[in-house]
């Protein structure tokens, strides 16, 4: 289980996960069909200038900063190679960033509060980058990175006496006569190529986002109504993002659409964004359908199908032979098939919104690769293989007042793969607010609340908690 939704480094954070959908209107989403202006390609230039974004309602976000000359970029010399004289395409830089501040509330005997947010505290959540670029004849490429300061102050690992392993990043800063300073990390989103060859049909290949619902994929701070995501995404019933192949495309018929995606991929493994170890190649797709006949309406569904596999690479000696040689083979740890099957439905109209979706994801372990139990109970076992489900519904209103938006969802998620942690559901209300185009304001109360202890008793309080944040795409 990832450190990212671990409680007490066992079980998936409630709230770091707990949050809304989506607003029609977003600077920072993937662009539909990215800019293409010619510029001399010898010294790689760069515009840094967002484009003007349409989102799904059809709010059409302004650029925010306007690109500085191609002069500054390029070499004027008559003397200069030839190669000057081609066009090519220029690199577009646009993103997103946010800052929040959390607050959870209940006493020192609270598990889950202690661990996630003993005391209140702000905190930089995202700081994301997207590079695209339009590269001509139907050829299109995206990027997006995020800068981040993990893993500096990771505690997830326990050591044998109860206490928390902390990561420390500290370092000292060669260029700045020894003083002391905290490295961070930068995690890629996704980097993709895509070609459409025809109107119906394109094909992407690279690292991408799993298309599923709605929020995996518009998922900048600035599109996303609440403070966080609803757990059952943070958990990733569905695989967050896959590196292989994607078909896509969507036929029209008057105001009615219908889309789909097909993917091809390494599924999900322990280093999944680069190597696969199995033979297995995962298979999934959306299927959707769109209209504007009662304003917008969107329902679709979509699944995946792949096997995930842990290994340990090893070498021996073998003398079998006339002299020693090496031999390097792979000891499997866990082996499972897993199936995960979504369903969404979103409607936009006069400033309602309305988004849930809802998923399964279920495992079958390998016998033979079967891994341990991780608890509480110092009795040996096996994990089980499982079921879980999970599904959020949002609803909210775009008022004329200075643009806010109230709104109330419900979340629920099983936690069927783990019993360290009882079914949960968590219910928030908040106020959204957009000042300007590119900056949203938002306030939100939630609570937590479970079915059953669990096997450790963390279910045994009700997690209440207060956020905002301000976020921000330029």
């Amino acid at each position: 289980m990832s450190a990212r939704h671990a409680l007490l480094g066992f079980v998936p954070s409630l709230w770091a996960s707990s949050a809304f959908a989506q607003l029609p209107a977003t600077p920072a989403a993937e662009p539909d069909s990215p800019a293409v202006v010619a510029a001399p390609v010898a010294v790689a230039p760069v515009a840094v200038a967002p484009a003007a974004a349409t989102a799904p309602g059809g709010v059409s976000t302004p650029a925010s900063a306007t690109a500085p000359p191609d002069e500054s970029f390029t070499s004027t010399d008559p003397s200069s190679s030839g190669v000057l004289a081609e066009e090519g395409p220029k690199l577009e830089l646009y993103g997103f960033a946010d800052f929040s501040y959390l607050h959870a509330f209940g006493s020192k005997q609270n598990v889950i509060k202690e661990y996630v947010a003993p005391y209140p505290r702000f905190y930089v959540g995202h700081l994301n980058l997207y590079l695209s670029s339009s590269l001509g004849d139907n050829w299109r490429s995206l990027a997006e990175v995020r800068f981040t300061y993990a893993p500096q102050g990771d505690s997830n690992s326990q050591n044998s006496d109860g206490t928390f392993q902390v990561i420390n990043t500290n370092a000292v800063d060669y260029a700045e006569l020894q003083r002391e300073f905290s490295w961070g990390g930068i995690e890629l989103q996704r980097a993709w190529l895509e070609y459409q060859p025809f109107d119906f049909l394109s094909i992407r290949a690279g690292q991408w986002l799993t298309p599923y619902g709605y929020w995996n994929d518009d998922h900048g701070s600035p599109t996303i109504i609440t403070v966080h995501k609803p757990f059952p995404i943070g958990d990733q019933f569905f695989p967050e993002r896959q590196t292989g192949l994607v078909a896509h495309g969507k036929y029209f018929a008057g105001p009615t659409g219908l889309g789909y995606l097909l993917t091809l991929s390494n599924g999900r493994g322990p280093m999944d964004a680069f190597r696969d170890l199995d033979n297995n190649k995962a298979i999934g797709g959306r299927l959707y359908l769109e209209t504007s006949e009662f304003g917008n309406l969107t329902v679709g569904v979509a699944a995946y199908k792949g096997r995930y596999t842990a290994s340990t690479r090893r070498y021996r000696i073998d003398t079998s032979g006339d002299s020693p040689v090496a031999v390097i083979y792979r000891s499997k740890d866990t082996v499972y098939d897993e199936l995960s099957l979504g369903a969404d439905v979103r409607w936009l109209w006069n400033g309602l919104h309305v988004q849930g979706e809802a998923m399964m994801n279920e495992a079958t372990y390998d016998d033979r690769y079967r891994p341990p139990a991780f608890g509480f109970d110092p009795r040996p076992s096996f994990a089980a293989d499982y079921r879980r489900w999970g599904g959020y519904l949002l609803v909210g209103y775009r008022t004329r007042f200075f643009g806010v938006m109230p709104y109330a969802m419900g979340e629920f998620s099983s936690y069927s793969n783990t019993d360290l942690a009882p079914p949960s559901w968590a219910w928030s209300g908040g106020i959204n607010l957009r000042p300007t185009p590119n900056v949203v304001l938002k306030a939100e109360l939630a609570i937590a609340t479970f079915q059953g202890l669990g096997s450790t008793g963390l279910g045994a309080q009700d997690l209440p908690y207060f956020g905002t944040q301000a976020a921000w795409a330029f």
